[in-house]
């Protein structure tokens, strides 16, 4: 027996349409911030995926049958080519969009971030009553610095 999907909504359409431009932006202004930081960007591959899936056009055709395949072609996912689910797959991709959420949240603070750079890179002279600074400054540099996955630094869920 065939199931029939409905077309997705103009409104959801609509939120698609939008996330494809929020996740694009975001993979160009984490490109950027990290390349300002001077360090790896520990979220390139996860963003990248995201706005790979975000791109999928499922506008037209069977919707579901559309979404499904963006979700093998970009996380490996084989609900398309199954036809069945596996909770570890619907477990991996709420995984997924929590950690996409969290890096949004963190690139809210690019400009925050780029002002804490400057600050660290900043030479102050040598005097003792500039010590307690310096030692912030290096502090600062050094999780500036640590963006690795599961640093202190890195965004967690």
């Amino acid at each position: 027996m065939t199931t029939r999907h409905l077309p997705i909504s103009e409104e959801a359409t609509g939120s698609l349409r939008r996330r494809k431009d929020e996740s694009a932006r975001s993979v160009k202004i984490a490109r950027a911030l990290f390349e300002a930081l001077g360090t790896a960007n520990p979220y390139d591959v996860e963003l990248a995926q995201m706005a790979k899936l975000f791109e999928a056009d499922v506008s037209s055709g069977d919707d579901i049958a559309l979404l499904l395949f963006a979700l093998e072609q970009g996380f490996g996912y084989q609900a398309y080519s199954t036809g069945n689910s596996a909770q570890q797959e619907i477990d991996d991709l709420g995984n997924r969009i929590r950690d996409y959420r969290n890096v949004l949240r963190f690139l809210r603070y690019e400009n925050e971030l780029r002002i804490a750079h400057e600050y660290a890179q900043h030479e102050l002279p040598e005097a003792k009553e500039l010590q307690p600074i310096q030692a912030q400054q290096k502090d600062l540099a050094e999780k500036l610095a640590d963006f690795a996955p599961g640093s202190s630094t890195r965004m967690s869920g």
